[in-house]
């Protein structure tokens, strides 16, 4: 097989979200050409599969570098996905900060910053990033989505009914949104703490 249609293979099915066929043919674009640039797209098939340890080793090896700039900040962002997923959270806060230093304009670093800091129960510095994240191109649905979560989290639940209606402005149908919504009205409705008589 020639290597440009390996590379077509391989995006195609990453394109469909098959993994495990992408897997296949990153692996046989690593070994054939021995590029950092595709060590680095083999060890994210790899993490994408759940092979996440071996993904660590090959993601270790790389020099960033090497990488080139255009990509560099999905490098980080995917090695700091690695280290979410295995629970190293300070590791995935670490290279998802560096992806953003690199490329500022992408939505999604910032959802996953934010996603870290809420598992931290960091939610007030969460939503800064996220309210960042609003003047960037991408899923600003998704964004809306994490920021209304996150409002109703601190107590802002008129902030967060601004968020979510945001959110579904864009996306009717975005995951959950409708009950996140429902949630957020009925939390407005019933604004009296509760409280159990003794």
């Amino acid at each position: 097989m020639k290597l440009d249609t390996a590379i077509k293979k391989a995006t195609e099915y990453s394109e469909k979200d098959l993994p495990f066929s992408e897997l296949k043919y990153r692996k046989l674009i690593y070994q054939k050409t021995g590029k950092v640039f595709h060590q680095f797209w083999y060890a994210d098939a790899l993490r994408l599969c759940g092979f996440t340890r071996t993904a660590e080793e090959i993601f270790s090896e790389i020099p960033a570098q090497k990488i080139p700039k255009e990509y560099r900040h999905l490098f980080y962002l995917r090695f700091g996905l690695l280290y979410k997923e295995t629970g190293h959270l300070e590791n995935a806060l670490h290279y998802y900060l560096k992806s953003l230093k690199l490329n500022p304009q992408n939505t999604l670093t910032y959802v996953f910053i934010a996603d870290i800091l809420k598992i931290q129960e960091k939610d007030k510095e969460a939503i800064g990033y996220l309210l960042k994240a609003l003047t960037t191109d991408g899923d600003i649905d998704e964004v809306n989505y994490n920021l209304a979560t996150s409002y109703i989290r601190v107590g802002q639940l008129e902030k967060a009914s601004k968020a979510i209606i945001d959110c579904l402005k864009i996306d009717s149908k975005f995951p959950n949104a409708n009950n996140i919504k429902k949630d957020i009205d009925l939390l407005l409705k019933d604004k009296e703490e509760l409280r159990i008589d003794e």
